[in-house]
């Protein structure tokens, strides 16, 4: 009976995408690690992005793997000091909020307010049509971190998104 219900479990999971293997990932200029699935013939892809924000330009990193159904994504910007000074640690969140739900056209299911070494954040579930997105948006100085988890509604580990929201760290 046991065996049965082992083997009962780990077919779930399996099913679910759960991945059973995760690494450490570092990135030294962005000075943040994050635990991310191993998968077969898949690499964390990095890319730089330019956006324009109230604060002017600002040249976003972003760094993506793709899993069989989630798809994680961790991003850093830094703002200019001028604008950070300007505008409020909640504004600036609030905009990312706001990016994140006209981006994937959703609706706002839960917000709590977070933080990580005593740096503001923000825990956000959104509901798109298809899809539901899990952010956690953190101020650290003037550098804006984005740790965002893509999955379809259905069939979709939680408990794995929440190892790689949990697992963020900031690097010295």
């Amino acid at each position: 009976m046991k065996r049965k219900f082992i083997a009962l479990s780990l077919l779930l999971l399996s099913t679910l995408g759960f991945a059973s293997k995760w690494e450490v990932y570092k990135s030294p200029e962005g000075k943040f690690s994050v635990l991310l699935p191993v998968i077969p013939g898949r690499t964390v892809r990095k890319l730089n992005k330019t956006i324009n924000t109230a604060g002017g330009s600002v040249d976003m990193k972003i760094f993506v793997l793709k899993s069989s159904n989630v798809i994680f994504y961790v991003s850093y910007a830094d703002y200019p000091l001028k604008y950070i000074e300007k505008a409020s640690s909640k504004k600036l969140l609030d905009n990312g909020r706001d990016g994140a739900l006209n981006k994937v056209k959703g609706s706002l299911v839960s917000e709590k307010e977070i933080s990580i070494n005593k740096h503001p954040g923000r825990d956000i579930e959104i509901l798109a049509k298809s899809l539901k997105l899990y952010a956690r948006l953190y101020i650290v100085n003037n550098r804006l971190y984005q740790l965002i988890a893509i999955a379809p509604n259905k069939n979709v580990s939680v408990l794995e998104i929440k190892k790689f929201q949990k697992s963020f760290k900031l690097l010295n």
